[in-house]
């Protein structure tokens, strides 16, 4: 995790952008009456972000713009057609890690009530841009 410090005050920032519960509908999963119709996924995500900059300037300019971010997550989902949530979740974070110049993602996909008596299943992927 790379830490920015600011010039003028010798603070360390690990600041993070938190976007909970994405709402988005694909096909997904193994089984033929998985694959019949598009299911609700939730996806969560975790930005890295430099919020003292961004709040020096009061622009969106300055910040990850999440709009645009979440916008990117359900088109992506909703193109897809994959039989594993780990599949999904793995070009969804590397699409949203090159698209947005993020040095980092954590993302965590739900396909909630797939399983009878099960409330969840889900993953969670963290990835880091190359040096």
């Amino acid at each position: 995790m790379k830490m920015k410090q600011s010039p003028s005050s010798a603070i360390i920032e690990n600041d993070i952008i938190c976007l909970q519960g994405i709402q988005c509908e694909g096909v997904i999963g193994v089984y033929d009456w998985e694959r019949n119709a598009p299911r609700a996924l939730l996806i969560d995500l975790q930005l890295p972000t430099a919020a003292s900059h961004a709040a020096m300037q009061d622009n969106v300019t300055d910040t990850v713009d999440y709009a645009e971010v979440v916008a990117r997550v359900r088109e992506l989902v909703a193109q897809r057609s994959d039989a594993l949530i780990e599949t999904l979740a793995h070009h969804v974070a590397q699409d949203l890690l090159t698209r947005f110049q993020l040095e980092w993602i954590q993302l965590t996909l739900h396909k909630p009530h797939i399983i009878d008596g099960v409330a969840d299943v889900s993953i969670t992927l963290y990835r880091q841009a190359r040096a």
